[in-house]
Formats: structure tokens, sequence, C-alpha cells
């Protein structure tokens, strides 16, 4: 079953500190006891992110660039080419923003040693199992799932796929998250 999350109706919600604010595209679990969530983030304001114990997190730039300092590990700069960088949530992490706000897609997850995988492009094949995400880059296209009426994809609508029938996605232009089984 692959579900359409429209970017368009979902509300951002400010941070407590004040830096940015959320967007949440998907969760499993309870709001403060998830399995995982997939939100994205607009970093207004250099500063802190709140530590979370016990949760993975994984960080990739969409638009802007993000200095992260993580713990005792030197400072990272990360814009919309490098790679998604994986981190402790109970780190202490610092946010510098070099060119003004940025946007992320912020990945978190509960499964220790169960890190999400995450890749551009590309298909998910069919026969693939699992719990993935898809997140619409670019274009507006339309999708035709095994059995399911199309759907118009709109930018940053999300595709969630539980894994319980096997199903092909060509993406335009996007960002596959593969999650932890629950």
């Amino acid at each position: 079953m692959i579900r359409n999350i429209r970017f368009a109706e979902l509300r951002p919600e400010p941070w407590r500190n004040g830096g940015g604010s959320t967007v949440e595209v998907a969760r499993s679990g309870a709001t403060d006891d998830f399995d995982w969530r997939i939100s994205i983030a607009t970093i207004s304001a250099n500063g802190p992110f709140s530590v979370i114990a016990g949760v993975d997190r994984c960080l990739v730039v969409l638009d802007g660039s993000v200095v992260l300092a993580c713990g005792d590990a030197a400072p990272v700069r990360l814009d919309a080419l490098t790679a998604p960088f994986h981190f402790d949530g109970s780190a202490n992490t610092e946010a510098t923003l070099p060119d003004g706000p940025a946007t992320v897609l912020n990945i978190m997850t509960r499964h220790e040693g169960q890190p999400v995988v995450v890749w551009y492009d590309g298909d998910m094949a069919s026969g693939e199992s699992g719990t993935f995400c898809f997140l619409n880059m670019t274009v507006t296209w339309t999708m035709a799932a095994d059995g399911q009426a199309p759907v118009v994809v709109e930018p940053f609508d999300a595709l969630l796929y539980d894994g319980t029938a096997p199903a092909s996605i060509a993406s335009a232009n996007g960002i596959w998250v593969k999650l932890p089984n629950s």
C-alpha cells in the first residue's frame, strides 16, 4: 500500500528554542514515543538542536548550508551536495548557518543498530519489502501503483510505502529513505 502525504496540507510547528520550525511528514508510533519520524525543518537561526536521548538522527540538507558541531567531534559543513549526515540525538549539537536559513530533511529513529538508509533518485525495485518513504524534490508527476488509482505527486509530497505488497515507483527526482522495521 502506498500513501501520498501532501506537503501543502501539513502545518509547520515552531521549535521550542525559536530557531526554526518543523513540518512532520510521517511518523510511526506516538508523538513523543515514536519508532521513527521524518520531517522537513527550516533552520532559521544559529543555535542548539534538541537533545533526544536514545534517538539516532540523519540530516539531509535540501537548501542552504549548515555547519553542525556534534558533541566532541569537529564541526561538519553540510549542503545539498553532501552525503546524508548520521549522528547521535543524545549528543549536544549546535547548528551554524553560514549562508542564512537552511531547509533539511530530518530522520529520527529509535532502533539502535538499524540505521536508516538514504539514497537519491532511481527505482525501488518490485519485490522490495520494508517501510520506505520517498520525498519528491522537483517536478509534479503522476504515479500509478499496482491496484491503486493514479495519484498526482507535487514537490515535497511524500510517498509512504509499507511494503505489504510489491510495487515499483519510478522517481522523477527525489530522496528515498528505507526505515527500520517497527
